[in-house]
């Protein structure tokens, strides 16, 4: 049993193929197996005889023998086999009756197997006329379906026409797909401005919801997509989704300032860098995040990270090679005093603040040219892909333009992710306050801020902070570390000699 889509489901397809399979099979004295069903797949590409399809399940039975030769294949017609170009419909066809198999078409009662193929050739000719009329209904629907869909999208990129209902959480449609709008829910638009803002602060996913959480915000959605409470993953949804300020993204397709934008691109991409600085935006691992140096700070013998122990009761805190710790390999069991480690580390780090500004500068403009290189190279590959397209939609059709075509998809998802990675060096860059790099006072300022939350905030803003900025630290002694780097700043190497001696 097979049918495209989980609506169909609501109506009488899944009632009438399983009742016509089960009357076949009492006319013939045959035992019924119906655990196999692909619902809601398309046969158009043959997605539904994959190794994840029912399909593909029953093929890969008959490949291995645990179907046996004799069995028969119950269908409601071919299209519910195969929808694909005839060649390879009849490939699927032909080694089926090979392998011993009886193909049944319950809505003619027609039986194929190899037998009766070879008796009767008409056969042959019959299922090849069923099946090309199938792929010919689905190319034409699909035809349809994609002109209506490009007639939408070429009126949505030039007067920003809503196009369907379905809109992220914090946009409602007013007046319908075909002359409403897009607007922003005030009250829902605040709470991603705010989700934006604590993320480039230095909050990770896991805080965020669980202050939306302790603030009794109710999450968004209706009925069965209508969750109980804040999700971090819902969290990444919303700093990773480009309709924030105002693009849809959709097939490798996009349209700027279809949404009306909740946030600036500058804010996308300044959190995102902070998220990728921190360590994929988790939540807090303590109430004050006491280790500033977290991610950063490494062992000397065999390079593994140093972790933060503080014992509390008056105790200092120290650091100690993870591995070493786990009796994991390394024999470097020294412990090494947290604070002065960290003193020499913001004293490196107000060392080389004229560097710092001058290579994030540097960085940023190298970046920007790049991003406007990259996106002329995309447009231009997107209107090359755009005359293929209209050349097959003309009814030229040579291998040459398909494989042209494959060949500019893959170079537009290779610029894409490109602009990802510029865009996100950008935002980490200009993610670093100067006034942080210039004035220790600001830096003494966040991280002892007589408020515990701020506070928290503030080391974990200096966190990320240091961790654009370094690769790492290695841990000679209890004063006396090594610098290393990130790429765009190595030049700042030297200025830190004479605090590595």
């Amino acid at each position: 049993m097979r049918f495209s889509s989980p609506e169909q489901a609501k109506g009488a397809s899944r009632r009438r193929q399983i009742e016509a399979a089960e009357r076949y099979a009492a006319e013939h004295d045959l035992e019924l197996d119906e655990t196999l069903r692909d619902e809601g797949v398309s046969a158009f590409r043959g997605a539904n005889r994959d190794a994840t399809s029912a399909l593909g399940a029953f093929l890969d039975r008959v490949r291995t023998g645990l179907v046996a030769p004799g069995s028969y294949l119950l269908v409601e017609s071919f299209d519910r086999l195969s929808r694909e170009q005839v060649l390879d419909a009849l490939e699927l066809f032909l080694s089926l009756t090979r392998a011993g198999i009886t193909i049944v078409t319950l809505s003619d009662g027609r039986e194929y197997n190899r037998e009766s193929l070879q008796r009767d050739h008409t056969q042959l000719i019959i299922s090849i006329v069923v099946m090309s009329r199938a792929h010919e209904e689905s190319a034409i629907k699909s035809q349809r379906v994609g002109d209506a869909w490009r007639r939408k999208r070429e009126g949505a990129r030039s007067t920003q026409q809503a196009m369907t209902a379905r809109c992220p959480g914090w946009i409602t449609l007013v007046g319908g797909p075909r002359r409403g709008r897009y607007e922003l829910i005030p009250e829902r638009a605040k709470i991603v401005q705010n989700i934006f803002a604590e993320t480039i602060a230095g909050d990770g996913r896991r805080t965020i919801s669980k202050r939306l959480n302790e603030h009794g915000i109710i999450p968004w959605g209706s009925g069965k997509s209508q969750a109980k409470f804040w999700h971090d993953s819902y969290i990444q949804k919303i700093l990773s989704s480009p309709a924030t300020f105002g693009r849809y993204e959709k097939d490798g397709e996009s349209i700027e300032g279809y949404f009306p934008p909740v946030i600036d691109e500058e804010i996308f991409w300044k959190a995102k860098a902070a998220a990728a600085a921190r360590g994929s935006g988790k939540g807090r691992t303590s109430r004050h995040f006491g280790n500033i140096l977290k991610g950063l700070c490494r062992c000397s013998t065999c390079g593994s990270a140093l972790i933060y122990l503080d014992k509390g009761g008056g105790s200092r805190p120290v650091l100690k090679c993870s591995k070493a710790h786990a009796s994991g390999g390394c024999n470097d069991k020294r412990s090494f005093t947290y604070r002065p480690i960290e003193i020499l580390v913001l004293e490196g780090y107000a060392h080389c603040a004229d560097a710092v500004i001058f290579a994030t500068q540097e960085r940023t403009k190298n970046a920007e040219s790049a991003v406007s290189a990259a996106i002329i190279r995309r447009a231009q590959a997107a209107q090359r892909r755009d005359y293929l397209i209209a050349a097959i939609e003309e009814g030229i059709m040579i291998p040459e333009i398909r494989m042209r075509l494959d060949a500019l998809g893959v170079e537009i998802d290779e610029i894409d992710k490109e602009l990802v990675i510029l865009r996100t060096e950008i935002g980490r860059s200009e993610s670093l306050p100067l006034d942080i790099v210039l004035r220790w006072n600001m830096i003494e300022e966040l991280m002892y801020a007589e408020d515990l939350e701020e506070q928290y905030r503030g080391r974990a803003l200096i966190n990320a902070r240091l961790t654009t900025i370094f690769e790492k630290i290695v841990v000679i002694e209890d004063e006396k570390i090594e610098y290393y780097f990130r790429h765009g700043y190595e030049n700042i190497d030297r200025q830190m000699t004479n605090l590595t001696k």
